[in-house]
């Protein structure tokens, strides 16, 4: 494991209701990200992940809390810091991509202005000098004439552009980390890659941590080193990309890539039975129990401990699985 930027350790978050308060949003949820990785969390919509981002970025709304864990960012728990302390990480050290650039956006602000914006909070660059780093960083992101670009409104840019600005954006300062959020779910297939290629060579170039968030298996598959497949709240299982997709364990993984529609005609598509619980149906075992078709009672009941097997492809990767069928393996 490269130098750790960001550990999650056991992260619990629930939900405020008007009801009443519900647990088990994010259910113990842990993962380490090492300079210059890309971690891919990959799960249904629902299942937690993008709040596991907003809990790292601060982000989370006011009905949603974090309720046990911590958040580990270059060995400092930001689940501890003030607001005024966690500010102080974000933008700075921190920079988050989101799914939506143009909501993302402040439509009353030139595009030149809001990329500058970080550097007029955390330093003392006059008004030339930001103009300047602004330029610079919008062309390394492929953004084409930045100076006419600086000077043009959110509105008036397609959706590539926007997810670029909001790259240039979240990378101006430098960050240690950066926090995309399905940032090509809404662009089409060649600007997708264009944004996957442009955050990979960004990552390598200045050995930013990346936590990816997504729902599509074939994107995660091209961009990240590690990933972690997340069901109703919990991490079932993690590795190397290639190990996972290669050699997936856990039913809910195996489900996972045989949903993946392959490429001859007539193919048919496969499906698992059943849904995701809601939060508030979370068994005490394992979540994916009741669509499993090699549930036990014991699955019904209790949650597996972690169970260690070896990456075929990297054996420095831990491949860790949480499934009884491997528990079971392992003690016979």
């Amino acid at each position: 494991m490269r130098d750790p930027v960001l550990e999650i350790r056991d992260l619990q978050i629930g939900i405020e209701r008007e009801d009443a308060a519900v647990d088990g949003a994010v259910r113990g949820v842990s993962l380490t990200i090492g300079k210059g990785e890309i971690y891919g969390l990959v799960g249904e919509s629902g299942c937690g992940k993008t709040l596991t981002a907003l809990a790292v970025a601060g982000l989370l709304p006011p009905s949603v809390r974090v309720t046990g864990g911590e958040i580990l960012f270059e060995g400092d728990n930001l689940l501890e810091m003030d607001p005024a302390q966690r500010r102080k990480h974000n933008g700075r050290q921190i920079g988050m991509v989101f799914q939506e650039p143009l909501t993302a956006l402040n439509p009353l602000m030139k595009i030149g202005a809001q990329i500058g914006e970080p550097l007029r909070i955390h330093t003392d660059l006059n008004a030339r000098q930001i103009r300047t780093r602004v330029l610079e960083m919008m062309a390394r992101v492929g953004l084409q004439d930045p100076e006419i670009l600086a000077d043009r409104w959110p509105h008036q840019l397609s959706g590539g552009m926007l997810q670029r600005v909001g790259i240039a954006l979240s990378l101006l300062l430098r960050p240690s980390l950066l926090i995309a959020d399905e940032p090509t779910t809404a662009l089409d297939v060649t600007t997708q890659e264009q944004i996957l290629e442009l955050l990979r060579e960004l990552c390598r170039d200045s050995g930013t941590a990346m936590l990816f968030i997504s729902h599509d298996t074939d994107v995660v598959n091209r961009l990240c080193d590690r990933i972690g497949i997340l069901y109703a709240g919990r991490i079932v299982e993690q590795g190397s990309v290639r190990q996972v997709m290669d050699n997936p364990l856990h039913p809910y993984t195996n489900g996972l890539m045989a949903s993946i529609p392959g490429v001859l005609a007539g193919e048919r598509l496969f499906a698992m039975h059943g849904s995701v619980p809601g939060i508030g149906d979370v068994l005490p075992g394992c979540a994916f129990a009741p669509r499993c078709p090699h549930a036990m009672p014991q699955c019904l009941k209790i949650f597996p401990d972690v169970s260690l097997q070896p990456d075929l492809n990297d054996p420095g990767i831990e491949h860790t699985v949480y499934c009884h069928l491997f528990l079971r393996e392992s003690r016979t």
